[in-house]
């Protein structure tokens, strides 16, 4: 199907995808708002970057495992999308393929997946936990940014601290071995090491018991 076929196809709800179909175009179904359920026939082998771009209404897509190659911002804002089982074969989950489905609350992650790039699951608000295979060797630092009530990012218990180097400091506490209780971040510390801590703009205000006003007697702490 070649690229934005059916581009802004507003009024589109179902589409039947025969067989012979070797790959969805960049763009295909972009914008289409009313498109509610996909289901890709195998022998389907890419889908391209775009191709269902701000299907805003799009609750349910069945990707067969003749999918190798999944594009760049391919279900970009797919608000109402829920689950997703990404095909064994796929090698790559690329950049913001799911970024902003804010709906999704499960994706499932195959074993033949050994990168996931810049923005994969970005802004995914739904997103409470994830599981990450073994066979993943190169995850981007920003790939679940934004993913506000992700609890637990679950990983081989022997990679543990292979994965928390690859996520920002403030993300490393959800990195927790498969089969390990929900992790927790208790904010309220001062690390041992930790000597002098400057007055800061930066709004600590979700730290519990944090007065954000500036100290009246001195700007700095120091342990004593």
């Amino acid at each position: 199907i070649g690229h934005n076929a059916f581009y802004c196809c507003s009024g589109l709800q179902e589409v039947v995808i025969p067989e012979g179909v070797t790959s969805i175009g960049d763009g295909t179904f972009r914008d289409c708002a009313g498109l509610q359920e996909v289901v890709i026939p195998e022998g389907v082998t890419s889908i391209g970057g775009c191709a269902y771009y701000n299907c805003t209404a799009l609750q349910e897509v069945v990707i067969p495992s003749s999918v190798t190659l999944i594009g760049n911002y391919a279900f970009h804002g797919c608000k109402k999308l829920q689950k997703v089982v990404v095909p064994d074969g796929v090698t790559s989950i690329n950049a913001d393929v799911f970024s902003e489905c804010t709906g999704l609350q499960e994706v499932v992650i195959p074993s033949s997946v050994t990168s996931i790039n810049a923005k994969a699951f970005r802004g995914c608000a739904g997103l409470q936990e994830v599981v990450i295979p073994s066979s993943v060797i190169s995850i981007d630092a920003e790939a679940f940014v934004d993913c506000d009530n992700l609890k637990a990012i679950y990983v081989p218990k022997d990679k543990v601290d292979f994965y928390k180097k690859r996520f920002p400091i403030d993300m490393q506490w959800l990195i927790v071995g498969e089969g390990s209780d929900l992790p927790t971040q208790d904010n309220s510390l001062v690390p041992a090491e930790v000597n002098e801590i400057w007055y800061t703009t930066v709004d600590c205000s979700t730290i519990k018991g944090c007065m954000r006003e500036t100290p009246k007697i001195s700007n700095t702490y120091k342990r004593k």
